[in-house]
């Protein structure tokens, strides 16, 4: 008989209700946890991880992961196209004490993708790169964003200013562009700093070819009024109780599976469902191939 990845149907019924409790949980925090984009934006401008962990954003999801059962997120490298997580004890690799050799975490991955694109507004790609059950010491993420996105997002209306101004003075020069926008040549210094670095300008303060484009294509994007409201962690506690409010469904499923009789199962015909997860976005698509695969199987005979 060829071995199963789960060695009982007890055991994968039980993953199945951890996996379903933590997807019902991602769901409800992603669904009240929006962000205004003045915060988002105060994340993308770190340039060190330190920076990006002590905005309230990263504490504030780094807490809902947690109250989640993804486990303890550590925010290890920030690009500007891209942030890189970690997760050293981590409860979702647990689950699949049996597997070796194979990367397991799809759920943890799906959580950073949803809150980066739903949240913080950045489309994005995420993928594990590193797993403990592949035989490394951490469970590690890139969040790969959409430069695009990133633009969009990363400079305000002053910033978009500023662009303008140094496009029709030729090269930046602190003074004048302090004078000229009303602001503290501080300020204006700092803002320098976050267009040189996102390439906007050059080390001579002229608009590179990508600030050229910016000035004419994207800017234009950014005209509107830019959202205005109170960022999730001002009502932290509504979104973990919401979050401790799936529970339910998984306590209830637990009950019926426990006062279930046991009967005779031919590990044959149970599907290796680690597998199949890591291909599903959620319980009920699993759920739904495995219906279908017996489907086809009684027609077939």
């Amino acid at each position: 008989m060829t071995e199963n990845t789960f060695s009982s149907f007890a055991k994968t019924l039980a993953t199945l209700q951890k996996l379903t409790r933590i997807e019902a949980g991602i769901s409800h925090a992603v669904e009240s946890s929006k962000v205004p984009p003045v915060e988002t934006r105060k994340f993308l401008r770190a340039e060190t991880p330190e920076q990006a962990a002590n905005t309230p954003l990263f504490q504030f999801f780094r807490r809902v992961f947690r109250d989640i059962g993804l486990g303890d997120m550590e925010i290890i490298d920030v690009e500007r196209f891209k942030h890189t997580y970690r997760i050293r004890d981590n409860p979702v690799a647990r689950m699949y004490p049996e597997i070796q050799g194979k990367k397991t975490c799809y759920v943890t991955t799906d959580a950073l993708a949803q809150v980066y694109a739903k949240d913080l507004q950045i489309v994005n790609t995420s993928e594990e790169v590193e797993c403990i059950n592949e035989g490394k010491e951490a469970c590690v993420f890139e969040v790969n964003l959409q430069p695009l996105s990133v633009y969009q997002m990363v400079l305000d209306r002053t910033d978009r200013s500023l662009v303008e101004e140094i496009s029709r003075r030729g090269a930046a020069d602190t003074r004048v562009l302090a004078e000229a926008l009303s602001l503290e040549e501080e300020d204006v210094e700092y803002r320098l700093d976050i267009l040189s670095r996102y390439h906007i300008i050059d080390e001579g303060g002229r608009l590179t070819r990508l600030g050229t484009t910016y000035s004419k294509y994207v800017s234009g994007l950014l005209i509107g009024k830019e959202e205005d409201f109170p960022p999730p962690w001002e009502h932290i506690s509504d979104v973990t109780a919401s979050i401790a409010g799936v529970a339910s469904f998984a306590e209830a499923f637990s009950e019926t599976v426990e006062s279930t009789p046991i009967w005779e199962v031919d590990e044959r015909e149970i599907i290796n469902l680690s597998e199949e997860a890591k291909k599903s976005k959620g319980f009920a698509e699993l759920l739904s191939k495995y219906i279908n695969k017996e489907k086809s199987e009684e027609e077939e005979e």
